[in-house]
Formats: C-alpha cells, sequence, structure tokens
C-alpha cells in the first residue's frame, strides 16, 4: 500500500498504483480474519471494541505521520535550500527534539490538572499549529519559520503520544498489556512509513506540479532535476544555469511544503476533533489510576 501511494504521488501508473493497494487491502482483511479465528493470536482485534485503546492506537498513528511527515521536507529545507552541512542541520532541530522531552515529562501533571482528554487534544492541536506556520510563511528567506513549526510540532507530539501510549496499555488487561505495548509500537512504525509515503509524496507531488525549469536543460537534465529537489540542486551544479535552477526549484520546494503542510495541519484538526469525541468525560479519572478493562470514559 505504501508503494502504490509513492507511486500515485510520482505520476505513476493509476491502474497498476489501485491494484497495489487493493492487493494490499486484501491482504490486511485476510490477516485480520486469521487473527480472529486463533485462539493466541498474534494481534487480538479484541482490543479495538475499547475506545481508550482505538482512541489512543490513532494518536500515535497520526502523531508519527505528522512528525516524519514534516521531517521529510525539514532536512531538505535546511540542507539544500538553506545550504547547512548535516552536523548545523542536526544542530538546528535541537531545541525542537528539547521541547519534546519537555512536554513528555510535563504530560502527567497537565494531565492531572486538566485531564487526560484535553491535553491530548491540546498536543494535537500544537502539531496542527507547527504545520499551520509551514503552511502561512515563506520558506524561501528564512529557516526560522520551518525550525518554529517543528519546535511546536515536537512539543504537541511529546505531550500527546506520552499520554495516548498510556491509554493504550493501560486500557486492556495487565495480562495482555505487553501485548497492547507491542500493538503501540507499530503503530508508530506505521505511522513512520506513512508520513513519509502520504506528506512525502504530497511534497513531492507539489513539487514537481509546480516546477518549470530553463529550457536550455537536455531532456536527462530537466528529468532528474524533475524527481526532486536533491536532484535539482545536482543539475544546478553543473552548468552556467545554476541561479536559475536553483530559484526555480527552491520556489517549487517551497510550494510542496505549504501544500503538505495545510493538508496536515488540516488533518490534525480533524483528529483532535475525533479524539475530544471518543474520550468521553469523567472527571473523577486520573492519570494512571486503577481503570476498568472493558470500558473507561475520561476527561
Amino acid at each position: 500500500m505504501v508503494y502504490a501511494i509513492k507511486s500515485l504521488a510520482t505520476g505513476g501508473s493509476v491502474l497498476q498504483s489501485l491494484l497495489i493497494m487493493a492487493f494490499g487491502v486484501v491482504s490486511g482483511l485476510l490477516f485480520a480474519r486469521r487473527q480472529v479465528a486463533k485462539d493466541y493470536p498474534m494481534l487480538d482485534l479484541r482490543f479495538f471494541r475499547s475506545s481508550r485503546f482505538s482512541g489512543g492506537l490513532t494518536v500515535n498513528v497520526m502523531a508519527s505521520i505528522a512528525l516524519f511527515g514534516f521531517l521529510f521536507f525539514l532536512t531538505q529545507h535546511l540542507q539544500l535550500v538553506g545550504g547547512k552541512d548535516p552536523m548545523t542541520a542536526g544542530l538546528l532541530m535541537v531545541p525542537g527534539l528539547l521541547m519534546a522531552i519537555v512536554t513528555g515529562m510535563a504530560a502527567a501533571k497537565l494531565a492531572v490538572k486538566f485531564g487526560v482528554r484535553a491535553a491530548i487534544v491540546a498536543g494535537l492541536l500544537l502539531m496542527a499549529g507547527g504545520f499551520m506556520i509551514v503552511a502561512f510563511t515563506d520558506q524561501q528567506g528564512s529557516a526560522l519559520p520551518v525550525l518554529v513549526g517543528f519546535a511546536a510540532m515536537s512539543a504537541g507530539g511529546g505531550l500527546a503520544t506520552t499520554l495516548s501510549t498510556d491509554l493504550v496499555v493501560s486500557s486492556v488487561p495487565e495480562s495482555k498489556s505487553g501485548a497492547a505495548s507491542a500493538v503501540s509500537e507499530t503503530g508508530y512504525e506505521v505511522g513512520a512509513v506513512l508520513g513519509t509515503a502520504v506528506l512525502g509524496g504530497l511534497t513531492t507531488a507539489f513539487y514537481q506540479s509546480h516546477l518549470e525549469l530553463p529550457r536550455a536543460l537536455s531532456p536527462a537534465q530537466a528529468d532528474v532535476a524533475h524527481q526532486t529537489l536533491g536532484g535539482a540542486v545536482d543539475v544546478a551544479q553543473s552548468g552556467p544555469w545554476t541561479d536559475s535552477v536553483m530559484d526555480t526549484a527552491t520556489a517549487a520546494f517551497s510550494f510542496g511544503m505549504q501544500g503538505s503542510s495545510l493538508v496536515g495541519g488540516l488533518a490534525m484538526v480533524v483528529v483532535a476533533l475525533v479524539i475530544f469525541r471518543v474520550l468521553r468525560a469523567d472527571r473523577k479519572v486520573r492519570f494512571h489510576d486503577p481503570l476498568p478493562t472493558d470500558r473507561l470514559e475520561i476527561n
């Protein structure tokens, strides 16, 4: 399914992509059917009857999609547009990563004070805000808006996923907590792959649709520059058209970042609204309190 998404995003055969995606869907359904029939399944689908489990897992997957999709264009922007070397680019990302640590450590106290549901929704909206900063600012002049967006993204992710992971593990009987933890971890991995495929694919598709290359380029050079921003940088350094190729490539990539960020931000707002409805209020429940395993209503 990931291959099909990436193929569609980069102009591959629609029929072939749909057939591959259908194969992935059918394979998933067959796997689920087998798990239901087994006495000791690898993935116990009964977990998903709990709104707390399903809600927490949804937060994990979507937060991972958002973060890895953001990283897809952030690292390229810092190095290929901003001209930073890998070490400098990595150091520029450290403040944002520290925000994830700070909010993750503060998550328990915030959940006790404001409620688990409110804290998770706030984290998701912070992630949406990180996307929106990129979507509505000019990315060609400075890396600051992207780094501020990354800090907001990391802060929201640290808050939301710390609490959602606890929800997932505590929503099942103690004897099943290891299995629930494994499902939660798998959710992060699936989100990482989908984030690169979906948001990365969108960024690439927007870039390719907005790219206008000089006519002086040969067909082979134009094809390389059209594929990725990295290809455009290589082509720009191979002839007298450096400035014109770099200008149009960075403008197209900025457009791609803004387009995919707008999609990502709106998606996170929708997820926040869904989670707000799924995790219904009950102020008596507190973070890490003993919880019923059949159904939990939390604030």
